[in-house]
């Protein structure tokens, strides 16, 4: 159960933003330049996350930092066709809830199918998300940001599959 712990504290912070996330929103838009704001932010955890990578994680392989990019491109690629900034800030979320996952099964061990298995309550807890802002009065119910959430974890579990791979398939055969 400890596994879960992380899953479970992230989902509890995605779903206490559901009551007070719009007005701090409208806070911010109101008294900075919001999008560039978000904007930079996202650009900031990605060079964190690709920093950590080489240096924490140790990963060396010049293919897995082109597939990294490759992933990084077409998440912001991704971020383009979302309205607004705010929609951006769920791919990052439910990327690192969708690994909170991934990883909290693997400690269990409990399938080959950690990945499915992951994407899917990554859908379920964004759904429900949805469903509690459908809930909440002045917030409504959008089933494309149940799509945005799961793009997030998608993204998420693919950068954390690349990662996997190469910190397991990279390790020298014990004889």
């Amino acid at each position: 159960m400890r596994h879960w712990f992380a899953p479970a504290v992230w989902t509890l912070l995605i779903y206490t933003t559901v009551p007070v996330g719009r007005f701090a929103v409208n806070y911010l838009k109101a008294n900075t330049a919001y999008a560039l704001l978000v904007n930079v932010l996202i650009g900031l955890i990605f060079a964190v996350l690709l920093i950590v990578l080489r240096t924490r994680l140790r990963i060396r392989r010049l293919d897995t930092y082109l597939r990294l990019t490759l992933i990084i491109a077409a998440c912001i690629t991704a971020m383009t066709y979302v309205e607004t900034p705010e929609e951006k800030i769920h791919f990052l979320e439910y990327g690192l809830l969708a690994f909170l996952i991934w990883r909290a099964l693997r400690l269990q061990g409990l399938s080959r199918y950690v990945m499915a298995q992951a994407l899917a309550l990554s859908f379920l807890v964004g759904w429900f998300e949805e469903f509690l802002q459908w809930l909440h009065p002045g917030r409504y119910y959008d089933f494309r940001d149940v799509v945005i959430n799961t793009v997030g974890a998608f993204i998420g579990l693919l950068i954390t599959y690349v990662v996997w791979c190469e910190r397991n398939l990279s390790r020298p055969e014990r004889q």
